[in-house]
């Protein structure tokens, strides 16, 4: 299971149908104009989409560093030669 961090790379999986076991949106972002596309996908393809505290979310391991706008998800592992592979990908 890999961690995809950030609305980008999360909206970039969701439309290449990634298998996606489950998405991560801190409490503080969810009304945010910028993830309701995201989480509006995420739901229309039945992805699991779960709020967490702020202080949960802050404990995702190999989040604290990163720039992750609110939000990740975990994915199954990636195809090697998915445009998904790239440094936005937590492994």
């Amino acid at each position: 299971m890999q961690l995809i961090k950030g609305k980008r790379s999360v909206m970039e999986a969701l439309m290449a149908s990634a298998k996606i076991d489950r998405i991560l949106v801190r409490q503080s972002e969810t009304g945010k104009k910028e993830l309701m596309e995201v989480l509006a996908e995420a739901y229309d393809r039945g992805v699991r989409v779960q709020q967490v505290t702020p202080q949960e979310f802050d404990r995702i391991p190999k989040i604290e560093d990163s720039p992750h706008q609110g939000i990740v998800a975990y994915v199954d592992e990636l195809a090697e030669h998915s445009p998904l592979k790239s440094s936005k990908v937590l492994q």
